[in-house]
């Protein structure tokens, strides 16, 4: 089962179309799906999982039609520029080609207008940036896209996977095809290989093998085990409701956007196999499948050990992940048996509170007339390096092992992304 996705052919892209009326069809389909094979128990998970895919891959197909439009028209439009820029610069335009006659007086009235222009050109600018600052949900990684606009960064893709020429003991490959094996060979072992992470990942080391049972945790003796409760249909629309709206169908049958159009008509045989899901230990051969982008993070561009991957993966396992981790870390909270002085990944934590922790902790022995020693490791790949078993015997230990194995398929997902 092949996604939807923007297909490019001699300057043309080939699009699903989303019009309201066309949405409207889709629901009417949707409510007369009875979801026989997706609901029948005599049938495995995994069986029932790609038949519900299926159908609605088959209302998707016959609903929302691929048109023909052209990537010119699809080129986004600077959004500072108004009518009255527009109007002020044809006019710039007109004043240019009078001063070319070598009328003096049609030279300073040039120059006073380009100056004015100019100002009036920056003043926009700064008021798009200001908006689009104001508006983001990210403050700083919206900051840091003004500044690669600023510079022209963001005129060059950081991944160009068609461009890509990478070389390997000598030898340059430019071949699409090849330099995806290559990506894919070395993002897949980069857990098994032996680098300058392994010393500090392997928690039989002799210097951390007497403390690596505690540290890390508030009560590292739980006796309280993690029992998932049922998903609702009210979590279930939560968590789909949740998920930043997008058109894009790159790796799922539907966008964010349609997904969240026609929720009302697919939440019940959706909850019914994430429950099935979550009892059976069993997640989806249909939703292991991720797109994979080599994002260039620095150094030279022929070396892939320079490029980090970036999934891209289903709505609908975006939608079962999240339900998952907000047991798990329900369960984690509410034993206190997170770290206290661990800052990633937490609500309410931050690098910002972090920080503001480190410099209490410096302050104080200021104050008291102590030195204070910091040490800093940085990880080369440090996601990708998790040791998969340690962290899996790290949840059995805090009593997360009723779904080791569930979670277990997710985490060796990571490792055998396609």
């Amino acid at each position: 089962m092949l996604p939807r996705s923007l297909e490019q052919f001699n300057g043309f892209g080939f699009i699903p179309v989303g019009e309201p009326i066309v949405v409207t069809v889709a629901y009417e389909l949707l409510k007369k799906e009875n979801w026989t094979n997706a609901l029948n128990i005599d049938k495995s998970i995994e069986v029932r999982f790609c038949n519900f895919l299926q159908v609605l891959e088959f209302y998707f197909n016959i609903t929302f039609p691929i048109c023909k439009q052209s990537n010119a028209r699809t080129k986004s439009k600077k959004s500072w520029i108004t009518k009255g820029i527009k109007i002020s610069s044809l006019k710039l335009k007109q004043l240019y080609k009078r001063k070319l006659s070598g009328n003096e007086s049609d030279k300073i009235l040039y120059s006073k207008y380009k100056k004015i222009y100019s100002r009036v050109i920056k003043a926009a600018k700064r008021l798009d940036n200001d908006n689009f600052l104001r508006e983001s949900s990210n403050k700083s990684k919206a900051m840091w896209n003004i500044i690669d606009k600023c510079i022209g960064k963001d005129k060059v893709s950081p991944h160009q996977p068609n461009n890509i020429e990478i070389t390997v003991d000598g030898q340059v490959y430019s071949s699409p095809k090849t330099v995806a094996d290559i990506f894919n060979k070395t993002f897949t072992t980069v857990n098994t290989g032996t680098d300058s992470n392994d010393a500090i990942l392997n928690l039989d080391h002799p210097s951390v093998r007497g403390i690596s049972s505690n540290v890390g945790t508030r009560n590292p003796y739980n006796s309280n085990n993690l029992f998932l409760n049922p998903v609702t249909e009210h979590e279930l629309s939560k968590v789909i409701t949740s998920l930043p709206n997008s058109k894009s169908t790159t790796a799922g049958i539907c966008s964010v956007y349609i997904l969240k159009q026609i929720m009302p008509y697919i939440v019940k045989p959706l909850l019914a196999l994430i429950n099935d899901s979550f009892v059976y230990g069993i997640f989806p051969d249909c939703l292991k499948t991720s797109y994979v982008i080599p994002v260039f993070k620095k150094g030279s561009k022929s070396d892939c050990n320079n490029y980090r991957p970036i999934s891209i993966l289903s709505n609908f396992s975006k939608i079962i992940e999240k339900l998952m981790f907000n047991r798990i870390y329900s369960f984690l909270d509410s034993y206190n048996i997170l770290y206290e002085n661990q800052h990633g990944f937490r609500a309410n934590y931050s690098t910002h509170t972090a920080m503001l922790a480190l410099f209490d902790l410096i302050y104080n022995d200021l104050n008291c007339s102590r030195r204070s020693l910091a040490i800093f490791i940085d990880l080369t790949k440090a996601f990708d390096s998790v040791p998969h078993q340690e962290l899996l015997h790290k949840l059995e230990k805090k009593s997360v092992y009723v779904e080791l194995h569930w979670i277990g398929v997710l985490v060796i997902l990571e490792i055998d992304r396609k």
